[in-house]
C-alpha cells in the first residue's frame, strides 16, 4: 500500500473481520456502493430473484454489516456442460490487492463444485489486466471470447442497451 505524501500525525491499524456469506434482501441497496452501481439496481435485483430461486447464488465479503465484495455465480445457464460461470466478482476499491478477491473467488468455486459443476468460467472485459492476471495467477485459461448484449432499465426509467467483449477463462475444478 502506498505512502501518503503529508506529515503522518498517528499510524495505527484496526482489526477487520471479513465474512463470506450469502447475499440478502438487505444488502441490495448497499451492492449499489455508493452510486458506483446504481444505474445496475435492476440488474442486481433480477440477479437476487434468481439467487432467491437457486440458480444463481450471490455471495457477499461482509465487512462490519456492509458487503465490501461480491460474486455472483451462474449454475444453470451452462448446466449441460456442466460449468458455472462467475460474474459481478468485485472488490470495494479500498480493498483490492489484499487478497480479498481471492478468497471470494475461492468460495464461488466451491459452490460450483458443490453443485455438481466440474468447471468454472469467468469472464474479463478486454482492457481488465488486472483481474486477467489474478485469474491467471489462480489457475484460470483463456477458453475463449464472447460478445454479450443486454439491456437493463436505470432508476431514472433510461433504457440502456449495452455490449461486452469478454475474454473468457477456464478452470477445472477436479
Amino acid at each position: 500500500m502506498r505512502e501518503p505524501s503529508g506529515d503522518v500525525l498517528d499510524r495505527f491499524e484496526l482489526p477487520a473481520r471479513f465474512l463470506i456469506r450469502a447475499c440478502a434482501e438487505e444488502d441490495l441497496e448497499n451492492l449499489e456502493w455508493f452510486g458506483m452501481f446504481t444505474a445496475h439496481r435492476e440488474i442486481i435485483r433480477e440477479a437476487f430473484r434468481r439467487h432467491r430461486a437457486g440458480d444463481n447464488p450471490m455471495l457477499v465479503l461482509d465487512l462490519g454489516g456492509f458487503p465490501v465484495g461480491q460474486a455472483w455465480i451462474d449454475l444453470a445457464k451452462k448446466r449441460d456442460a456442466s460449468t458455472g460461470i462467475l460474474w459481478a466478482l468485485r472488490v470495494f476499491p479500498i480493498f483490492q490487492g489484499m487478497g480479498l478477491g481471492t478468497r471470494l473467488l475461492h468460495a464461488a468455486e466451491g459452490i460450483i463444485r458443490g453443485a455438481g459443476h466440474a468447471v468454472a468460467e469467468i469472464g474479463v472485459e478486454r482492457t481488465n489486466e488486472g483481474a486477467r492476471r489474478l485469474y491467471e495467477r489462480l489457475g484460470y485459461a483463456l477458453a475463449g471470447e464472447e460478445r454479450e448484449e443486454y439491456s437493463y432499465e436505470q432508476p431514472d426509467g433510461t433504457r440502456i442497451e449495452a455490449v461486452s467483449d469478454m475474454l473468457l477463462f477456464h478452470k477445472p475444478l477436479g
